[in-house]
């Protein structure tokens, strides 16, 4: 019988040791989806939950902005208001991910405003979520997280985007830089809407089926700030005039009127911009009618908060 070289598997364990090792090392200090809270790099991934998560616990700020990706490019600095918001968008939320982050990180803000969509309520789109996406890490999945190819890959792209000097997608008040859409967006010199607006058909509102149980959330939602009392401002998305004819023509257009009198029942003084002022070519970019320009909803938040509209004043309130 042979004699097994342990010399040979001394070498093996060490190069695994090290190997493992130096992932867990790298992803570490890059944190590329900011899990840990490590990240000083810039946050350039998709997933901005994990990132704005730690983000909203280190920015100063008395006020919150939610929503999608579209309440997503607003700019907080630039509402012309004394108050100081974070912006809290998320890309393809739901409204009981809304919920989930106010009940982990909303407890004490001055003044919410929470932007919805009816994308939000088809079930067809995305089922319920019951999985609580804004909860702290367990040990086992920050050790997981650390030791993954995934996250080592991710590690290196986030590397590689800032030697390449691309501007980093989220900003410190939680907006998303509009400069990767904006170099999309560039080529199109006149709207074209005809891919995105196939998109919205087939995937965002196709086969509509009315969530019913993110109604319920919507009144959770409510709850949770009455019994805070918390100020808040309540709105229907802004949807381009392309996409309000689409919903005319599917039985998403019923989804849309359901909505309207679902959130006007839930929030008294909630505000419906979805079909008006901000519905044309020029609030939206060009080769996106799903997504308004950043300047758009500065401009709408600035009258919202000029409005007023809040529910749940107390005593102590000094306004928008």
């Amino acid at each position: 019988m042979p004699q097994i070289d342990i010399r040979y598997f001394t070498v093996i364990a060490v190069a695994a040791v090290v190997t493992i090792g130096s992932v867990i090392g790298v992803n570490y200090f890059i944190d590329p989806y900011d899990r840990l809270g490590n990240n000083r790099i810039g946050h350039y991934l998709e997933d901005d939950r994990s990132a704005k998560v730690k983000q909203v616990q280190v920015y100063p700020h008395d006020s919150l902005l939610l929503g999608s990706s579209k309440v997503g490019f607003i700019d907080p600095a630039a509402l012309g208001t004394s108050r100081r918001f974070y912006n809290a968008g998320f890309v393809g939320v739901m409204p009981e991910e809304l919920l989930s982050f106010l009940r982990h990180y909303g407890a004490k803000e001055e003044l919410v405003v929470i932007g919805f969509d009816l994308y939000m309520f088809n079930l067809t789109f995305t089922a319920m979520l019951r999985e609580d996406r804004f909860a702290d890490l367990t040990g086992e999945q920050g050790w997981a997280y650390l030791a993954s190819v995934d996250t080592l890959s991710a590690s290196l792209d986030t590397v590689w985007r800032r030697l390449s000097d691309e501007p980093p997608g989220l900003e410190f008040h939680g907006q998303r830089n509009p400069w990767r859409i904006n170099r999309v967006d560039a080529p199109f010199t006149k709207p074209s809407h005809e891919k995105v607006l196939g998109n919205l058909r087939t995937q965002h509102y196709g086969n509509f089926v009315f969530a019913e149980e993110r109604i319920a959330i919507l009144r959770d939602i409510r709850a949770l700030l009455v019994e805070r009392k918390q100020p808040h401002i309540v709105f229907l998305n802004p949807v381009h005039r392309s996409e309000l004819a689409l919903l005319r023509e599917i039985s998403a257009g019923e989804g849309m009127k359901r909505l309207r009198q679902e959130v006007k029942q839930i929030f008294p003084l909630a505000i419906d911009l979805s079909d008006g002022n901000w519905s044309g070519d020029e609030a939206y970019f060009n080769s996106d009618p799903f997504h308004y320009r950043p300047e758009t909803g500065t401009a709408f938040m600035r009258d919202l908060l000029k409005q007023c509209p809040v529910d749940g004043v107390s005593i102590g309130w000094r306004g928008c």
